[in-house]
């Protein structure tokens, strides 16, 4: 399962996002599907804006329409074996100004980059995607080509080009973004194109989707965000293997096989807004699929069959609220999550929250009912006067969704009662927060 954190992660990880105010929790009536990290695991640090950037930087820089992001554990950096879990790598795309900016140390920041089509330069850069051997590759969007870079003792130097303008495979218009499997396969967004192409980490061009060998009824309108997971991701529950990708003007979500089967589609009509902007995808521990939105100031959660499950933000820039999100990378094996906004970033831990929760009672029969955004440990009973009088669930393990509960009545009296459920998640936050919820009812014994 998924451990805790060390308290020197977030000096590390979180030098990138310079972030000021953090919450130890989030208050029981505030939405809970992402939560603030406890100040020990922070030191207050969770949101960044152009004033701290320029403390690190000064004038070289500013946010200029950031886009993807990416968090990795280097290799060079794990210098304590096992237990040393702290010291992640988070590279931004700050497209407007053409450059990558990242964390160097725990104390200090770099951009690497220059407006142009030579080394060491970009052209509206997108995506972007890390391993650990620091492997960095970037979509170098208006230059019809991946940039591949490298990390040797945390600092970015160029290594080759991936790709150069055309339609032939391996060739390029316009690709927007990138991810990379834990088997450095490299699947990209060609978005001119109407395309996915895969690749090995060397650059060699191994697939596209649509196959023009393989007639499966896939076809692409200006692919855009993507995603990937396979069998052998190291910080996977179930292991499975499927890549998702957003595209039609960036109103659809698709989620495909690796044989270029759609398993299931998201359109607006499945969303309680009436237009949506899909940016950027991230898939977590348990294969849930995230998607920032900028038209609604918001993230999406989708559970791994793409079924809906919540909506985190509103637009603003205080507590709950986001500016255009972009770029969303999370680090499957905490929780740990990361989002870029027009002028600033985010970190948040992956929490839980509990909704829909009702109650109904046939015969000697209570049934509980309630939505669940996060798989996570649960705690239900029936209380009266601060006392559980009957126990519902006892730390049982569910799943996100919806779920129901019962159980038989007939030995409590007549009397006013209350439902209380806690929720906790699975991943570090669980030391430091619970969601707890509660329905009061009336329970009659008159036959």
């Amino acid at each position: 399962m998924i451990h805790s954190v060390d308290r020197k992660f977030v000096a590390g990880t979180m030098i990138f996002l310079i972030l000021a105010g953090a919450l130890a929790y989030c208050a029981q009536n505030n939405p809970t599907t992402l939560v603030f990290p406890p100040f020990g695991h922070c030191y207050g640090m969770r949101k960044g804006s152009e004033r701290h950037l320029w403390m690190f930087l000064g004038d070289r820089t500013r946010f200029k329409n950031p886009q993807g992001l990416a968090a990795v554990k280097l290799k060079q950096n794990d210098k304590q074996g096992k237990k040393d879990d702290d010291e992640l790598t988070v590279y931004g795309v700050n497209s407007g100004r053409h450059q990558i900016i990242y964390n160097k140390s725990l104390l200090s920041l770099a951009a690497y980059g220059k407006k142009g089509n030579k080394k060491g330069r970009f052209m509206n850069p997108e995506g972007i995607a890390a391993n650990a051997d620091g492997d960095v590759l970037v979509a170098d969007t208006g230059n019809h080509r991946i940039v591949h870079l490298i990390n040797r003792d945390n600092e970015l130097h160029h290594l080759k080009y991936i790709g150069e303008k055309g339609e032939a495979s391996g060739q390029f218009q316009n690709p927007s973004q990138v991810a990379l499997t834990d088997e450095n396969f490299l699947y990209v967004t060609d978005t001119g194109n109407n395309r996915v192409q895969i690749f090995d980490i060397d650059g060699t061009h191994l697939r596209s989707y649509p196959d023009p060998n393989h007639n499966l009824g896939l076809s692409f309108d200006s692919p855009e965000g993507i995603a990937v997971t396979t069998e052998k991701a190291r910080w996977s529950r179930f292991h499975s293997a499927f890549f998702c990708v957003t595209d039609s003007g960036r109103a659809r979500i698709r989620k495909i096989d690796m044989q270029g089967k759609t398993l299931a589609t998201v359109v607006p009509a499945d969303l309680p807004f009436d237009t949506v902007d899909f940016a950027y995808l991230a898939i977590d521990y348990y294969e849930n699929i995230w998607v920032t939105d900028i038209a609604n100031h918001t993230v999406h959660k989708f559970d791994r069959n793409l079924d809906y499950l919540a909506s985190y933000g509103e637009k603003g820039s205080d507590d709950f609220q986001f500016d255009e999100p972009r770029g969303i990378s999370i680090w499957r094996k905490f929780g740990q999550v990361f989002i870029a906004e027009k002028k600033s970033a985010q970190y948040y831990w992956i929490g839980i929250d509990l909704l829909d929760m009702t109650h109904k009672i046939e015969k000697d029969t209570l049934t509980v009912s309630y939505k669940l955004t996060e798989t996570g440990r649960v705690h239900a009973a029936v209380m009266q006067a601060d006392r559980s009088i009957l126990t519902l669930a006892k730390d049982q393990l569910q799943t996100s969704g919806y779920q129901r509960l019962t159980a038989s009545i007939d030995s409590l009296s007549t009397g006013d009662y209350t439902i209380a459920i806690k929720a906790k998640p699975t991943y570090s936050s669980r030391k430091y927060f619970v969601k707890e919820a509660q329905i009061p009812i009336h329970i009659s014994t008159e036959k």
